[in-house]
């Protein structure tokens, strides 16, 4: 309610005004009141009657009743909001114009800043990535260690070489070199890199610092890869569900039968590299679809190497190994390596 000190008379003639038609939003302008005070001062004068003495509160923060539609309108600005300073992207076309082929080495769980990481490894990867004509960089996640303090034992944070701002700081690094050498793809969540601060502070840093570098996966993606006249289909994960002792590559072929029949399907988290490929449904591709035919399902390896008591209680040790890929760009054609050591070797063979 407003300053003024309102009667019976006042609440009576609210009363009369609103009973001949007039809406409640009128009668709270015509006595200088917002709508919802002057139905609540009306609703309390009913139910009380007219020969009570009424404390009247002259300065009376009073809560309004919001309508629905305007709490929904504010969530979709908000949401609008969101949308634009946290993109989220699931689809990606990266188009590579060349004549020669490409290789992409798959990397994940590099774990830079943890006390069983092989950094001089890590290293010496990047610097061939680097100075390799034709190669490019790809993170899929758990690029640091992130180990965060209430997160996991205390233990696994004293252990780290590295503090988070350095680890932080060196991702950064990363990113831009090789955005500046135009030799990154993408970047992709991790548990150690992404959903641990997201469950822990409600944000994931590392995405704000990297997405407007370079494209950021939050969840599975599927990307359309154009290397010269040639188009491949390639579905990228962290994790995929899905796990078999006698198939590394489990995950992935449940991802090619339950989610995306894709050329290429790749994931990392579980520490070994494994590559298999297969055909299917290559029927399709004679009738001229681009789909169907040699699908590689890609298990990325670690840096992480151990011995980590929290990976060696329960499994073996962690194996270096980044599964390389070669794509041609006037055939429908992929080749696989374990390493990107032997991708560069064998793309200098083809006189790259």
């Amino acid at each position: 309610m407003s300053g003024k000190v309102y009667n019976d008379a006042d609440f009576s003639e609210m009363d009369r005004r609103r009973k001949d038609g007039a809406s409640w939003e009128e009668v709270g302008n015509a006595f200088g009141i917002s709508e919802n005070a002057a139905r609540c001062a009306v609703n309390r004068w009913h139910k009380e009657g007219s020969n009570v003495v009424r404390p009247q509160f002259e300065d009376w923060l009073e809560p309004e009743d919001v309508n629905w539609r305007e709490l929904l309108s504010s969530a979709t600005a908000k949401q609008d909001l969101w949308k634009r300073i946290d993109p989220r992207q699931e689809t990606l076309t990266i188009n590579l114009e060349t004549d020669r082929p490409v290789a992409i080495p798959f990397s994940a769980d590099l774990h830079i800043g943890g006390g069983w990481t092989d950094h001089q490894a890590v290293k010496n990867t990047l610097e061939l990535i680097l100075g390799t004509p034709g190669m490019y960089m790809t993170a899929n996640g758990d690029i640091i260690e992130g180990f965060i303090p209430g997160e996991k034992a205390a233990e696994t944070v004293e252990q780290q070489p590295m503090a988070m701002r350095e680890m932080v700081a060196a991702n950064q690094a990363i990113v831009t070199e090789f955005v500046e050498a135009k030799k990154l793809l993408w970047w992709m969540w991790g548990d150690h890199d992404a959903k641990w601060f997201e469950k822990m502070v409600g944000i994931n840093f590392i995405k704000m610092l990297t997405d407007k570098q370079a494209p950021y996966f939050n969840a599975a993606a599927t990307i359309k890869l154009k290397v010269g006249k040639e188009e491949y289909l390639l579905f990228v994960n962290h994790s995929l569900p899905g796990r078999s002792m006698y198939n590394k590559n489990h995950a992935q072929g449940r991802a090619y039968r339950e989610q995306v029949p894709a050329d290429v399907i790749v994931s990392g988290h579980t520490h070994k590299p494994a590559i298999q490929w297969e055909y299917k449904y290559e029927r399709m591709r004679e009738l001229g679809y681009n789909l169907g035919g040699k699908v590689t399902y890609v298990q990325c390896g670690t840096f992480k190497t151990g011995p980590d008591p929290y990976s060696t209680r329960f499994w073996s040790k962690g194996i270096v190994g980044l599964p390389t890929l070669i794509f041609w760009p006037d055939q429908h054609k992929t080749h696989a390596f374990d390493n990107p050591g032997d991708a560069a070797t064998h793309l200098k063979g083809l006189g790259l």
